[in-house]
């Protein structure tokens, strides 16, 4: 063997000795950066979770918080039991202006009114909220007022309200009576009178005649203004009555006069 075989054998020799130790060596510390790495992430995650557990804490009490003084303004309860299909309406309304003044996000908009609920509304909720537990997302306000009247006040009976509406005229109403017949009802069709002058319009086209034409000379520009001119017509109406329906019954002669609530003429029906 030549000299130069005999260095080439011996740096052979070397070379596939070193390598069975240099992956021995790869591997273990590639182990040791894996281990170091579990290490790295539970430490992580152990202190994002203790991070996590104040904040929790923090929002349960503040929902305790807002229960109590919600609590404090008598908010209304919620069964469902009601034949009158208008009481969730009526019932959110209400929920809503105790929010606008507590001034709550949304997620306690909704816990507000789940704790408000009672009996059959209560059940009917536990059901509504597993299902939609199953989308991953929680339950918005918007979403919960929709699911309510969905169930509890459906578009047929909204759309009974609206034809009421269009129909109604004082007769034989007070205009005080009128009024809060108009106001109720009105809610159902705003579409119908979107503007402050649809409404005075549709408003004083329903008053019984007598007092509908001075409240057209009227002109009012707000509907409180027509209120309030209706409102004194009426009065004229049953002044002027009261001594006349006198009259004709000291003397025995029977004089037509406008029954107030008779302020109206029950056999004369409002000009359209």
């Amino acid at each position: 063997m030549q000299r130069g075989d005999v260095i080439v054998t011996k740096i052979t020799a070397e070379h596939n000795i070193a390598d069975p130790l240099t992956k021995a060596l790869t591997a273990k510390v590639a182990l040791l950066g894996r281990a170091l790495q579990a290490l790295i992430d539970n430490s992580i995650a152990a202190g994002a979770a203790q991070a996590l557990q104040p904040r929790q804490a923090l929002a349960l009490q503040s929902e305790a918080q807002f229960i109590r003084d919600f609590r404090r303004y008598g908010p209304p309860t919620f069964n469902g039991e009601s034949e009158k299909a208008t009481v969730v309406e009526e019932w959110i309304r209400e929920l809503e202006a105790l929010y606008t003044y507590l001034g709550c996000s949304d997620q306690l908009k909704v816990k507000g009114a789940v704790f408000m609920l009672r009996g059959e509304a209560l059940n009917w909720w536990d059901v509504v909220a597993t299902v939609e537990d199953h989308t991953n997302e929680p339950i918005t306000w918007t979403t919960s007022k929709d699911l309510l009247y969905d169930y509890y006040f459906p578009k047929t009976i909204k759309d009974e309200k609206e034809i009421e509406f269009l129909h109604l005229t004082q007769r034989t109403l007070m205009v005080a009576q009128y009024e809060k017949k108009f106001t109720e009802f009105s809610r159902f069709a705003l579409d119908l009178i979107p503007t402050e002058a649809r409404k005075i319009k549709r408003f004083v086209r329903g008053l019984w005649k007598g007092i509908k034409g001075p409240i057209d000379l009227q002109r009012p520009t707000t509907y409180a203004e027509a209120i309030k001119g209706a409102l004194v017509m009426d009065k004229d109406v049953i002044e002027k009555a009261q001594p006349q329906q006198k009259v004709g019954l000291s003397s025995g002669v029977k004089r037509k006069v406008p029954p107030i609530s008779s302020s109206q003429p029950s056999k004369t029906s409002p000009q359209q």
